[in-house]
């Protein structure tokens, strides 16, 4: 913490001039005094009357973590299936799961690492249920400029079967760097040559698109952005909130 500054008091060059003497206000009726204030009491509960009044603003509502969630019309089940179903999605849970639950996100965005440990914490709780999360892509390239190449090294390490262990080692980045991909084959015992090739060739790159063109569709803006059988979620929701979200969807 740095340490306040301190003032010293200023000491005057020369003694402090003494002001001029004002002269004599002439005496006033002390009526006049006593119509003046029960004119101005008179104003003030005029504009009491007149001024609507201000309402208070909650400062915590201006919080950076801002979340929301909104219930659009119900999402088709074909259509469902097809953002959950994508070659470039990863999923885990059973395929024909009741609660299909699709995150788009970007390694570089400090909400998405926000959720990430209650993401992690949902997928343990709901382990043994009809639960399915699918992630996919929506890299902010013009605030995040490394968050393309990320989800590309993401995709680099899928084809290793080591998707679950970038997500991690990524979101555990105090932040993203170029060392971070240098170090990650080792740290993820991924085969060096091929991550690197894989990484250097961009061959993953029309399966960053199609997520793209799939999230502008959806009205995907930022991240991260979920879908949860159709019904709309943005930003770092709350742990109890999502349990209750997908409790009642299935039906408990």
């Amino acid at each position: 913490m740095l340490p306040q500054s301190s003032t010293s008091k200023k000491i005057p060059l020369s003694p402090t001039p003494v002001p001029p003497q004002a002269p004599q206000a002439a005496p006033t009726n002390p009526m006049i005094w006593v119509a003046a204030l029960v004119a101005g009491g008179a104003l003030f509960s005029i504009l009491i009357l007149v001024v609507p009044s201000i309402p208070f603003k909650d400062p915590s509502s201006t919080s950076g973590t801002q979340t929301g969630i909104n219930t659009p019309p119900p999402m088709l089940p074909q259509n469902i299936a097809r953002i959950a179903d994508n070659k470039s999605a990863f999923s885990i849970g059973p395929k024909d799961a009741k609660v299909v639950i699709v995150e788009f996100l970007d390694f570089e965005c400090p909400y998405c690492k926000q959720a990430a440990p209650i993401t992690r914490e949902l997928l343990n709780t709901y382990k043994n249920d009809s639960v399915r999360f699918v992630f996919r892509h929506f890299p902010l390239d013009s605030i995040h400029p490394l968050a393309h190449k990320a989800s590309l090294a993401s995709l680099c390490a899928r084809e290793q079967g080591k998707f679950g262990e970038a997500y991690d080692y990524m979101y555990s980045q105090p932040t993203l760097s170029e060392q971070t991909f240098t170090d990650m084959p080792q740290i993820l015992a991924l085969k060096g040559d091929q991550f690197s090739q894989c990484l250097l060739s961009k061959k993953y790159d029309s399966f960053l698109t199609a997520d793209m063109q799939d999230g502008v569709a959806l009205g995907v803006s930022g991240t991260p952005t979920w879908f949860m059988n159709g019904q709309k979620g943005e930003g770092a929701i709350p742990q109890p909130a999502f349990e209750e979200i997908i409790n009642k969807l299935l039906g408990k």
